[in-house]
This record gives C-alpha cells, structure tokens and sequence, in this order.
C-alpha cells in the first residue's frame, strides 16, 4: 500500500504558505525537510516545518552531511542523528522517520564511509525510537540490505533514481534494481526530479510507509531480514534461489 508521496527541495520554501502550496500542486501528502543540520543552504526554519505540520501533513526529517570523505569522520552518523532527533522533539514528533543523505558520487568514491556513517547513523536513530531510512542510490540501499539487524541495517531506504519515468504510476514495490524482497513495504523512491511547483524546483518520491506527523500512530515494526529471490536455470531447467539475511 501506498502510503505518502512526498517533494524534497536543495532550497527550503520562502514560508510555510509557499510549502503547503507546493503540497497542493503535486497532490502530495508530506515533505522531506531538511533541519539547520548539515548543508547550510538546505536548512528549514523550525517554524516553517511546525506549520506545515500543524496542518496535518507529514514529515521526512533528513541531514545532508558533506559528500566528500568526511562523511567516514568518526562519530558523524551517530552526531547527525542526535541533532534530528532533537528537532524531532521539538516539533512533537513521537515516532521520526529519519534520513542522512548519501549521494551517487559519494557511494562510489568513499563506500566505506559512506556505510559506516549510514550504520551509525541507523543504530542511534534506532536506538531512540526513530524510523532510519538512509537515502541514496539504488546499490548502496542493496548494500545496507546486508548489513546485520541491530549492527546498522536500516529500517527501510529511500532510493534515488535510476531515471524518471512517464508511463507508469510509481510504486515503492517495483523500484528498478532493487530486488522485491529487499525492505518490503519498507522504501521510498525519488522518481521525478527538477520539477517547479509554486516557484520551487522540487525532486518527487513516494513512500511504502508513512512519513512521521504529530498525531502519528503507533507504526508497525520493520522485519529484521532481508531476503530476495533470484531466477537462474541449471542444465536447462528452472531454479530460483532465495538469499536470506542469518540472524
């Protein structure tokens, strides 16, 4: 099921009139805002994003940390997800869904750091009752399928791309390259971007979970494993193979 379509903006709206205009041209449902954490020139006021959420709509909280090597810096993951979470309570948030931003030039430069400030980022986020949901291309959401439940597995993936589409509805469940078993009902996919909408250019995406609001109810707990099925033959015959994350 279907449950948010949502924009995210590199810059954030001039108030919170020209962000629920924006909500109302696209027909979506919440925003991914991005909080006075990481790159400065993304940063929502507070009470924007209190007044957008006054009006019942929903909310991604997401970091965008430097995409350079330091985003491998010692204790970075962890430090951003504190600083979300604290903006989080103070917009009467019970229940976060939380992103740290990992660019495709990022992931294939620096993957090592890339994943271990993702890990850590998950972990505490986790660990406070939030919803990690990493963002970046579709392989580095195939990689953090890998890592262990409890060690930096996220609970869900909000991945970017590969490319717009125009024929189809966009469904979280069908997201290309991302095998199907892999954050079942747990992703979201950024499927159209450089769109204006109300004097904003916005990218759009569209979630199989709900973004967090203020009156949010209680949200069912992720699976821990990731499994995925793959169809080979052998000696001309049929196999598929099923791969499942051990415990």
């Amino acid at each position: 099921m279907i449950a948010d379509h949502f924009p995210d903006s590199a810059f954030p709206p001039a108030d919170h009139r020209q962000a629920l205009a924006v909500l109302g041209t696209l027909g979506a449902t919440g925003w991914a805002m991005y909080p006075d954490v990481g790159l400065p020139y993304h940063a929502w006021p507070e009470p924007v994003m209190a007044a957008v959420l006054a009006e019942a709509h929903g909310a991604l909280l997401i970091a965008a940390p430097a995409q350079d090597a330091s985003i491998g810096d010692a204790g970075l993951g962890a430090q951003l997800a504190d600083a979300l979470l604290a903006v989080a309570r103070t917009l009467g948030l019970p229940r976060p869904v939380l992103s740290v931003d990992v660019e495709e030039g990022t992931w294939a430069a620096w993957p090592a750091e890339a994943t271990r400030c993702a890990a850590a980022f998950a972990t505490r986020a986790q660990a406070a009752g939030a919803l990690a949901a990493p963002y970046g291309p579709v392989a580095f959401a195939c990689h953090l399928a890998g890592l262990p439940a409890g060690g930096g597995r996220p609970d869900a993936v909000w991945c970017a791309g590969p490319s717009p589409i125009f024929d189809r509805e966009p469904d979280p469940a069908a997201i290309p390259g991302l095998p199907g078993g892999l954050f079942r009902g747990w992703r979201a996919w950024q499927y159209a971007w450089d769109r204006w909408a109300n004097g904003l250019q916005v990218d759009v995406s569209v979630s199989g979970f709900a973004l967090a609001r203020v009156s949010d109810p209680p949200r069912p707990t992720p699976p821990p494993r990731a499994v995925a099925s793959v169809d080979l033959s052998l000696a001309g015959r049929p196999l598929r193979v099923t791969i499942a994350e051990e415990q």
